[in-house]
């Protein structure tokens, strides 16, 4: 317990930080753990009596915990019937206990209410169809979005920082679809080939660029958006109303990518080659950029409590733990805390938060704390 405190309340969040004046949040002992072991933990979802649903993207398992009664139960059942799937993804509020999960094997929706399976939507629905059945994030507005590419031609393409995807929310009810705005893409080799009736036989994604980067968003319950911008680093949000806040460039040192933060990252990595398929050329060796990217792609975004956003910080050869921007709808930093580099948050309520932990043996565990 004495060394979760001190990972937890650790004040030397790093020069880049502390060079910036940034508070340090200081998060207090955990209210309560729960004893179940995870292969992994996807997605946490808080339901308003204390209970969480968790999926288990390993062990294709979406289970519902409570913390008081140290209970774990499974939630629903694989199968391709009413009420069943096939794909454990992400689970999203959507309002009140309500939630909704892609099964993207099946291409359908599975909606929860509190801890029970209530209904699948089915592929041949029209916001299934406007979306191709798979989002990234939903709302109690009755929207889901998602980031929308350019459209993929057969054979090699290559996308460099001046690409562009939109991001683009979607009525469930209708598909009607609203871009909101274009979010940099990362720099990548895409190979397609498809079949005379237009299915994809064989594709692949090759990053050009070692420790990729690319704009990411998060879509809040209420509506609002927050969108991570990364020249210059900052916090752009389209509050519920649809007003835009622009934020200023956020004040946080850049990490320049010297050798020895090459060499971090190659441990980190453990290095291994995407495969391209037979026939098409393989892509030149992926470049280091100049500057240690703020955010790691695809994974450092996090809604944080009463709508805050939390940012973490891509690891680095002297920051190795895990370090999280707190963000408000101003788009100022509001503080920062930081936890070992085995653990991360997974949700949030607003009252607390939730934090995973790996342990030797590559299990997870689950404990919450109360939001400062």
């Amino acid at each position: 317990m004495k060394r979760l405190v001190r990972l937890l309340c650790i004040a030397s969040i790093a020069p880049a930080l502390a060079a910036q004046q940034i508070p340090t949040i200081r998060l207090a002992r955990p209210d309560a753990s729960h004893s179940h072991e995870f292969a992994s933990i996807t997605s946490l979802r808080a339901l308003g009596d204390g209970r969480v649903l968790v999926t288990d993207g390993r062990e294709q398992r979406v289970l519902v915990l409570d913390f008081t009664r140290d209970d774990a139960r499974d939630v629903g059942r694989r199968g391709r019937g009413p009420l069943e799937f096939t794909n454990v993804g992400f689970v999203h509020p959507i309002g009140g206990d309500s939630s909704i999960m892609v099964d993207f094997l099946a291409r359908r929706w599975v909606l929860f209410h509190r801890d029970t399976v209530v209904q699948t939507v089915p592929p041949d629905h029209p916001a299934l169809v406007a979306t191709q059945g798979y989002f990234l994030a939903a709302d109690a507005l009755g929207r889901v979005a998602r980031r929308v590419d350019p459209t993929l031609r057969d054979g090699l393409t290559i996308r460099t920082e001046r690409d562009s995807s939109a991001l683009v929310v979607f009525s469930r009810a209708t598909g009607r679809a609203d871009t909101v705005t274009m979010l940099r893409a990362s720099k990548r080799q895409l190979t397609q080939r498809t079949n005379s009736d237009g299915r994809i036989v064989s594709s692949s994604t090759y990053p050009l660029e070692r420790m990729p980067s690319e704009e990411d968003f998060v879509l809040f319950p209420d509506g609002a958006i927050a969108v991570a911008r990364l020249s210059p680093f900052r916090v752009d949000w389209r509050l519920p109303d649809g007003r835009w806040v622009r934020g200023d460039s956020l004040p946080i040192a850049k990490i320049r990518v010297t050798a020895r933060e090459r060499r971090a990252f190659e441990e980190r990595s453990g290095g291994g080659r995407p495969q391209v398929p037979a026939g098409f050329p393989q892509p030149p060796a992926a470049e280091f950029p100049e500057f240690v990217p703020p955010f790691p792609m695809g994974q450092g975004l996090v809604r944080g409590p009463r709508g805050l956003l939390l940012v973490r910080r891509t690891k680095s050869a002297d920051f190795p733990d895990m370090t999280y921007l707190v963000i408000d709808r101003a788009s100022r930093v509001v503080g920062t805390f930081t936890l070992s580099s085995q653990e991360r948050v997974v949700g949030a309520s607003d009252r607390a938060i939730y934090i995973s932990e790996r342990d030797a043996d590559d299990l997870v565990r689950l404990r919450v704390h109360p939001w400062p």
